[in-house]
């Protein structure tokens, strides 16, 4: 058996000579049929019927056209008694030209269409020679068989531009399914902050169920694969005639706001690569021939500039400068080395882009939303749209793509802060926010804190939830200090990501800002929460600029740490968070494409930050080891690990004495006043220290003893406990590497 490309339905497939026998019943058990006239060739259901079920090709779309052309009085439209009709010849036309859509033309038949026409050309031949039932019934089965090819390929064509994407028909059957909604909660508990997982763009989810599956659901959700191929059946029923075939391929063009312009784009720099593409250009000073050459090679790709001019003009310095925009360099205007290599990727390579976001700009969950939020991870920006206007333009900051991890289920490396793709609808808006710190977050970053002071947290503007119990959790209180700002924006989604303001606004000056831990950091929120606000009718200024007011204040009193007023700090900021449900939720599309058309039509070709375009974490990713498994195979070898970084730690602290007392001698050069500080801030290093190590021992006493007592077993619980203590571990090496690089440039400062 085949698999076809789709990779998701077993096609049909048998010999050529299928067609040699193609009524499968015997004359006594086949109805009266009228004599036919001469060279007629038309198919009757019989011959339709064997053809579906014995095509001389693979069939990707057998459902669609069983509906079709196994229904009562099916007739052929593309093939007649001669040949293509002109509507066949029209869809052959347009079916060889589906390369300017960036696909693949060999999915859809072209080698089979041409051994189909010679079978028909042959068979009518000897039809002519020899008039019988028999070669009849030959040019029958060729018939069906060139016809069955052209509507299948047509079908796939459908499905691979549009028909494949369900998205907003689930979406309105999910919603009309669900219940109204119930208030939001005054905190979403410990599972909500910052948290990546670098899910790719390109993930194959056409058998993911989409729903439960009962009879209750809407078709969508209850069979996927049905409700495709009624629609695939509903588009060959509408093709009669040329006009309709080309309303049809006019209906099947993307929605999506970007995929007209970027096919255009398309066929404008494959034509840059058939007259050769652009020549490399050698770094220099832009001057004389280099000049020419330069704004000879900006205006290949549309530049105004003046194609002779040997200097650097006002034409050739805003050319450049547009170029380092739309590049994602910075816009400074000077022919740097970065510049120059950008400046010489091959036209080649360009068009890959344009190709790849084309082919997920027609996987995108936009599809015929009239109102959405979309973010493409790769542009840095977030946009509103509505109606087909585009109201909002803001620059976010996305996930970091340093760093790694092993994923858990595959244990394969995967990128550890990855922004994830996704859709999903936004439901609420919460002003004054705390930030509900993950558990891998806190374990990795700040839970070594802790271990060297108990009051760590609370000293930095952070309340410990539920201490002491299993389901203790850290939150950050709001204020200008918070991470996540005066506004976050929440759309239930299982990476626990959202769209939130942030305190650390010089980030958004930089071309490519991939800084975050997973979500998207917006530079102007209010911007988008009084737009969605007021078109939801909840904006009301005054009261937000009030609410604004009382945050910082609140802000201004977690910074400034008190022990006796912190229980009034914690419960004045669980009344000030203030949570606004959306009567609409609005659509969320989180995407990832590295070719964009601008408002003035050039292409902006953008950074691959995740590598997804060069293919670095398909699923040929390195394998690993999860972290799971190494912290329970690794339980066993803590204690000396931590005696040994004790040792280490003790020498360190012998050095430290002789150089904390000099830090202040490092106030004179402002070149060291930062390292001075450094210095000073490690002048408890030794008992810090000791009490993280304490903390660790007693840590790995209590999953020991609670791990001897249900005889060596593993829980889920004691297998998270046992990946914090390794992180606990990991907090106390990185502790000791920082504090003994502190001494060593403190060391060479001071001159030993």
């Amino acid at each position: 058996m085949v698999l076809s490309a789709c990779g998701r339905e077993a096609p049909q497939r048998v010999d050529e000579a299928a067609g040699a026998d193609p009524v499968a019943r015997s004359e006594a058990d086949a109805p009266a049929a009228p004599e036919p006239r001469a060279g007629d060739v038309g198919v009757d259901a019989a011959t339709w019927r064997q053809a579906l079920a014995h095509p001389g090709a693979t069939l990707h779309e057998p459902a669609a056209l069983e509906a079709v052309f196994g229904a009562e009085g099916a007739t052929a439209r593309f093939v007649d008694d001669e040949g293509l009709t002109g509507l066949g010849a029209r869809l052959t036309e347009r079916l060889a030209g589906v390369g300017a859509e960036a696909l693949d033309p060999a999915r859809y038949h072209p080698d089979d269409l041409a051994r189909a026409e010679a079978a028909f050309a042959e068979a009518r031949r000897v039809l002519e020679a020899v008039e019988a039932p028999e070669t009849r019934a030959l040019a029958r089965a060729a018939r069906a068989r060139w016809e069955l090819l052209l509507a299948d390929g047509l079908a796939r064509y459908a499905r691979d531009m549009k028909r494949g994407n369900t998205a907003t028909e689930e979406r309105q059957a999910k919603r009309a399914l669900a219940e109204p909604k119930a208030a939001a909660p005054a905190d979403e508990g410990p599972g909500e902050g910052e948290h990546g997982g670098g899910t790719a763009p390109d993930g194959d989810d056409d058998d993911a169920p989409a729903g439960s599956g009962v009879a209750a659901d809407p078709p969508v959700l209850r069979d996927r694969k049905a409700f495709i191929a009624e629609r695939l059946a509903d588009d060959l029923r509408s093709v009669t005639d040329g006009e309709s075939l080309d309303a049809l391929f006019e209906a099947l063009v993307p929605a999506h706001p970007q995929y007209r312009p970027l096919r255009i784009a398309l066929a404008r720099y494959r034509d840059l690569a058939v007259r050769g593409g652009w020549p490399e250009l050698k770094p220099g000073k832009v001057d004389g021939e280099l000049a020419t050459r330069l704004a000879q090679r900006l205006a290949l790709e549309g530049f105004d500039v003046d194609p002779a001019t040997t200097t650097l003009d006002e034409k050739l310095k805003a050319a450049i400068v547009r170029y380092q925009e739309l590049h994602q360099l910075r816009a400074t205007g000077k022919t740097d080395a970065t510049f120059w290599k950008v400046l010489n990727i091959p036209v080649e390579k360009r068009i890959e882009s344009i190709e790849k976001s084309l082919d997920r700009l027609r996987k995108s969950k936009v599809d015929e939303d009239v109102y959405f939020v979309a973010i493409n991870l790769a542009d840095f920006h977030l946009e509103l749209w509505r109606n087909g206007v585009r109201t909002l333009r803001n620059r976010v900051v996305v996930g970091k793509p340093d760093g790694t991890k092993c994923d858990e289920l595959t244990a394969r490396l995967m990128l550890a802060f990855a922004t994830p793709v996704q859709s999903s609808e936004m439901d609420r808006l919460v002003f004054a926010p705390y930030w509900n710190v993950t558990r891998e977050i806190r374990e990795k970053e700040y839970e070594h804190e802790r271990g060297m002071d108990p009051l760590y947290y609370e000293k930095n503007g952070y309340e410990v939830v539920f201490p002491g119990r299993p389901d203790e959790y850290v939150r950050q209180l709001p204020g200008p200090g918070n991470a996540l700002g005066f506004v976050k924006f929440l759309f239930p989604n299982p990476h626990s990501t959202y769209v939130h303001d942030t305190n650390m606004k010089h980030l958004f000056g930089e071309p490519v800002r991939a800084f975050s831990h997973g979500c998207m950091r917006l530079q102007n929120p209010l911007e988008l929460a009084e737009a969605l606000l007021t078109v939801d009718g909840q904006w009301d200024a005054d009261r937000f600029a009030e609410l604004q007011e009382k945050w910082r204040d609140l802000g201004a009193r977690v910074k400034a740490y008190d022990p006796a007023r912190w229980k009034r700090v914690t419960e004045d900021a669980a009344k000030l968070q203030t949570h606004v449900v959306l009567k609409d939720p609005v659509p969320v599309h989180v995407e990832y494409y590295t070719a964009r058309v601008g408002e003035d039509g050039q292409v902006e070709f953008l950074t691959d930050i995740y590598g997804y375009d060069a293919g670095r974490w398909s699923k040929g990713a390195p394998k690993c080891v999860p972290e799971s498994r190494a912290a329970r195979s690794g339980l066993a070898g803590v204690l000396d690990r931590v005696a040994e970084l004790e040792k280490q730690g003790a020498a360190l602290e012998a050095r430290l004495a002789a150089v904390v007392p000099r830090a202040s001698s490092l106030d004179a050069s402002p070149a060291q006043k930062s390292l001075a500080r450094n210095v000073r801030d490690l002048s408890d290093f030794g008992t810090e220290y000791r009490n993280l190590a304490a903390h660790i021992r007693a840590q790995h006493g209590a999953i020991a003893g609670e791990l001897e007592g249900q005889g060596g077993r593993w829980t889920k619980r004691l297998e998270l406990q046992a990946v914090g203590l390794h992180r606990l571990v990991q907090g106390l090496e990185l502790t000791l590497r920082k504090a003994r690089k502190t001494c060593e440039r403190a060391e060479a400062a001071l001159g030993g």
